[in-house]
């Protein structure tokens, strides 16, 4: 029999990028002729890059965008780094007058890393994301005050 330390990694050479969780290292012992199961709990996430700014399309700095991988703060100039679940793209950005605007985004087919570009939540409750060429109206969002 061989004891082992096993780690579930990303890999060095790979496009896709992982959060990997709980149950992703373990120690075990092998003896002949059986199997070991591991089961970690895996993500796979993208890097975005993009730019917070106001209606009139003016940088907005100090703003908190999280979801449920990855949390930030808009730098002076409106622009953020995230990382995102590719299987739930939802960025929420809380606004000056406290409420919530959720961007859902259409990330499906990148991986790696992602310009977005300027994303914008108007008072009107207008989300408008300008990444690939999507736009969305807030019947598409969930807007909460």
């Amino acid at each position: 029999y061989q004891a082992y330390d096993l780690e579930v990694m990303n890999s060095e050479t790979g496009t896709e990028s992982y959060e990997i969780g709980a149950n992703a290292r373990r120690h075990i012992t092998v003896y002949p002729g059986n199997t070991v199961v591991m089961k970690p709990q895996v993500k796979k996430i993208v890097t975005l890059f993009g730019r917070l700014v106001d209606a009139n399309g003016a940088p907005v700095g100090a703003m908190q965008i999280k979801n449920h991988v990855g949390l930030t703060r808009t730098e002076n100039d409106g622009r953020f780094v995230i990382d995102v679940d590719k299987n739930n793209p939802v960025l929420s950005i809380a606004t000056p007058d406290d409420s919530v605007c959720e961007v859902r985004l259409d990330i499906e087919y990148n991986r790696g890393a992602l310009w977005l570009g300027d994303i914008s939540c108007d008072k009107g409750d207008f989300v408008w994301q300008e990444a690939k060429g999507t736009q969305e109206r807030d019947d598409e969002k969930d807007i909460r005050s």
